[in-house]
């Protein structure tokens, strides 16, 4: 996996933190103290401003390009391969191979297996491009030159225009075990009506525009009340904070790290270094999420507002829903009303802090900066 990738991965999982580990099937109601504890949050949190905030809500425009990516991608989901065993293998074809290689001055490593398309750059341009014209079954050694890894410099040295990239050269002995033509489909009326619930190309054009819009809105909305929430807990002074408390984001945050490395089959160390980061980060990011917990509740508590049972009971539904409960039972059985509650709170701060601010709605390009 590719490193900024994975790093891409932990920012994503670290945005959902906050809003969903708590609910999301990892807490455990016999192991959680936060019913058994009771505290005052004036003790704690000093509330800065909330009144008059002003944030813009960044509206990314849908462009053509976009729709005709939600195209390619409905295309993508629906090719099919064709196994193929009477001809060589070309340039595009999905071939299966078994691999031998050896860094030169080193021992051979063992024997490996892998399936990519050529062309596709996954296992490198010069490797595919000895795939073409192999026969199935055929064997093939070569040499190609590849970047030593150990080698390369840390990211902050990536970008020194001075620093050297090192190769080394690298020998393949490589078996052709399957080869597959890539069989991509026609789009037209009848493909978009067989795979869509629109019935012609200009209908999902227009109907997928509109989901975008309406997803983009969505995600702007969401981003300005946490920009809003932002500024009140830059303004906010938060002293100490309840070790129970901080326990609990602790807890939840190592385990989301936890699950997302065991997608890679990495353990939690391996996953955070391979991501950049310590476990001293997942302490300051307990840390920053408690004293948001904090601020989110003295809030409220100045506003005089909380859950009320009604509005309990129907986020109980949409969690149960959201986040793949079997049934509100459930979810009421493995996690503590104050776990449920710590999210619940949340929510209603941010809607509060968008409803009561000044909020504008600016359009913004969609096209990446180029520069």
């Amino acid at each position: 996996m590719n490193r900024n990738n994975l790093k891409r991965i932990a920012a994503l999982s670290l945005a959902c933190i906050a809003s969903a580990a708590l609910i999301s099937g990892c807490g455990s109601k016999d192991s959680d103290p936060y019913a058994s504890v009771e505290y005052n949050v004036d003790d704690y949190v000093k509330l800065g401003e909330y009144k008059g905030l002003n944030v813009d809500e960044e509206i990314t425009i849908v462009t053509d390009k976009d729709i005709q990516n939600a195209i390619d991608s409905l295309v993508e989901n629906k090719t099919t391969y064709n196994e193929k065993t009477d001809r060589n293998a070309q340039s595009g074809d999905r071939v299966s191979v078994s691999f031998i290689r050896t860094e030169e001055g080193k021992s051979p490593e063992e024997s490996k297996s892998e399936t990519f398309e050529i062309g596709s750059g996954d296992m490198g341009e010069d490797f595919e491009k000895q795939m073409i014209n192999l026969n199935l079954n055929g064997t093939k050694t070569f040499t190609v030159e590849e970047l030593d890894e150990s080698e390369q410099t840390t990211e902050e040295n990536d970008t020194d225009e001075n620093s050297e990239i090192k190769t080394i050269n690298v020998t393949y002995e490589v078996t052709l075990t399957k080869i597959e033509e890539k069989v991509v489909p026609e789009v037209t009326d009848e493909f978009i009506a067989a795979n869509s619930e629109s019935k012609t190309i200009d209908e999902y054009k227009t109907a997928k525009r509109k989901e975008l819009e309406e997803q983009n809105a969505e995600e702007a909305k969401n981003k300005a009340k946490q920009d809003l929430f932002q500024l009140v807990t830059e303004a906010s002074t938060v002293d100490n904070t309840p070790a129970f408390l901080y326990n609990i984001n602790y807890n939840s945050i190592a385990r989301n790290y936890a699950t997302y490395g065991s997608y890679f089959g990495m353990s939690l160390k391996d996953y955070l270094t391979a991501c950049g980061l310590t476990m001293e980060d997942i302490k300051m990011d307990a840390v920053k999420a408690t004293k948001e917990c904090l601020i989110a509740e003295s809030l409220l508590k100045t506003l005089n507002m909380d859950i009320t049972e009604e509005e309990y009971q129907e986020k109980l539904k949409s969690y149960a829903e959201n986040y793949g409960w079997d049934s509100v039972e459930s979810m009421e059985e493995a996690l503590s009303k104050d776990q449920l509650l710590i999210q619940m709170r949340t929510e209603k701060v941010l809607d509060y802090l968008y409803e009561n601010s000044t909020v504008n709605q600016v359009k913004v390009s969609g096209e990446e900066d180029t520069e």
